[in-house]
């Protein structure tokens, strides 16, 4: 690298928080369309650049997060009960409502939580297990294989980085069970991993969908 190079890449990093050439090189910088993403889920990222295992340790939300899934472990009666308990607390402190939703979400439903901290290399469950993960690692290869889960699931039960990946500003996520370890795996970014998550203006609509059917419902039973 040439020292105009490095003094350039030295001032973007300086401009971004970081504050030595490894990490301005690695280019390890979450992009503002995954930040953003994050805080749109009420979530924080303490660490934006640097390592990779830091950065993704550092990302932190204080809620269980929803997938395709929706609330499909919400009945239409309990989603109903619920509306009608906490309807004036919706029309006056819309904040503390959705706190609420998301209470009540956490205790029926283990959803997506960024809570692991480990590192796994496949080559430690063998051959084939390092075989199998190679093909699907996007751009160049780095050995040793070394994976770092930072976040846990329902099904797949662990999701997890490569600590080498070319985009670490978007890294790919790799989605694994624990009962089919290595065997099959499939593959999103975190930008696509977030995305796909509900917001809570989208989990309040489906609670609405849900007491409206409820309310159909017991107005077809009295008829």
């Amino acid at each position: 690298m040439s020292q105009e190079e490095a003094s350039r890449r030295i001032s973007e990093a300086a401009e971004q928080g970081v504050t030595t050439l490894s990490e301005a090189e690695a280019g390890t910088r979450l992009s503002e369309r995954v930040l953003d993403l994050i805080e749109l889920h009420g979530g924080i990222c303490g660490t934006p650049a640097g390592d990779l295992k830091k950065v993704m340790s550092s990302i932190d939300f204080p809620r269980v997060l929803l997938g395709e899934v929706g609330l499909d472990f919400v009945s239409d009666q309990q989603a109903h009960e619920f509306l009608t308990v906490n309807e004036d607390l919706r029309g006056v402190d819309r904040e503390a409502f959705e706190s609420l939703v998301w209470e009540f979400i956490g205790e029926k439903y283990r959803g997506v939580r960024f809570d692991a901290n480990s590192t796994l290399d496949p080559y430690d469950f063998g051959l084939d297990a390092e075989d199998s993960m190679r093909p699907l690692i996007r751009g160049p290869v780095v050995e040793p294989l070394l994976f770092y889960q930072f976040a846990s699931g329902v099904y797949p039960d662990m999701l997890m980085v490569y600590l080498h990946d070319s985009d670490p500003s978007d890294p790919q996520v790799f989605l694994e069970d624990h009962e089919t370890l290595w065997k099959e795996t499939s593959t999103d970014t975190l930008s696509g991993l977030l995305e796909s998550f509900k917001t809570i203006d989208q989990v309040v609509a489906d609670f609405d969908a849900k007491s409206a059917k409820w309310v159909e419902l017991e107005a077809n039973r009295s008829s």
